[in-house]
């Protein structure tokens, strides 16, 4: 028959050859997909999830376990583990030993640094200054499936309690996040559950600049996602995703009309290096 190719073909064809419904083309579905590539440490500088949990009442609260105003530094500071705390959490004790403490210097690059425990007394600082801290974690424990036996309380050299490692759990419950400089965030989704038949307003908050201080220049804190009167679990997804520029500061924080209500809060980020 004329015009009927029944041998086979060489699929290939230059990059500028218009492929109509006579081409013969055979498609091919990518094994690769950006979320897989991200997921695999392409294409981004890293996931980021943050969780948070705290009682909330009829004053705004930051989801921050053990602190319901998180203080937002404006010079950096050396941090440490505050006295009071349980005495097998100590780096010779059978509960947690040594911890993690992640967050930005004074320039927005991203730090780590691990202490030592001392139990009840105050740990040694850190040798690294800190202008935010959004996540702390135990890093080693005295036993084997062991946890922090008390709580921890990180507090900066001033003594301003900063983040909270709630007892036998071993991670800090902060929704808060400063996007590194370098870096665009992200913002894939959010969720937030109220505590039984109780509602809460959830607010979502962001602030430009962050290293930007001086008095009559510093950016507000501004809300770009709000919920009213949550009852039970909220989610949300974000396609596109929202953008946030390096040197933002990013928050959730509940209130409830009446009385108090557990509320938990959680977000997704992606980081991408500026350019990308």
């Amino acid at each position: 028959m004329s015009g009927l190719e029944t041998g086979p073909r060489d699929l290939s064809a230059p990059s500028d050859e218009v492929v109509t419904r006579h081409t013969p083309a055979q498609m091919t579905r990518p094994v690769s997909t950006w979320g897989v590539d991200v997921a695999l440490g392409s294409n981004a500088d890293g996931v980021v999830h943050k969780f948070g949990y705290a009682v909330c009442s009829t004053t705004r609260t930051d989801i921050s376990y053990g602190v319901p105003s998180v203080p937002w530094l404006t010079t950096a500071e050396t941090l440490r583990v505050a006295s009071g705390g349980n005495a097998n959490d100590d780096i010779a004790g059978t509960g947690a030993r040594t911890l993690t403490i992640e967050g930005l210097d004074e320039n927005g690059a991203a730090i780590s640094e691990t202490i030592d425990l001392a139990g009840a007394a105050q740990s040694l600082p850190t040798a690294a200054t800190f202008l935010r801290e959004f996540r702390a974690y135990v890093a080693t424990v005295g036993a084997y499936d062991g946890v922090n036996a008390g709580d921890i309380t990180i507090e900066t050299s001033t003594g301003t309690t900063v983040m909270v490692v709630p007892a036998g759990l071993s991670q800090t419950f902060v929704a808060t996040y400063s996007v590194p400089a370098g870096c665009k965030a992200l913002l894939m989704g959010v969720y937030a559950r109220v505590e039984g038949n109780k509602s809460a307003d959830v607010t979502l908050w962001r602030r430009n600049r962050y290293d930007v201080t001086a008095p009559g220049s510093t950016q507000p804190w501004r809300t770009f996602d709000r919920a009213v009167a949550v009852l039970g679990t909220l989610q949300a997804q974000f396609s596109p995703p929202m953008v946030f520029e390096e040197h933002t500061d990013i928050r959730m924080t509940g209130q409830t009309g009446t009385g108090t209500a557990e509320v938990e809060g959680r977000f997704t980020i992606v980081l991408v290096p500026n350019g990308a």
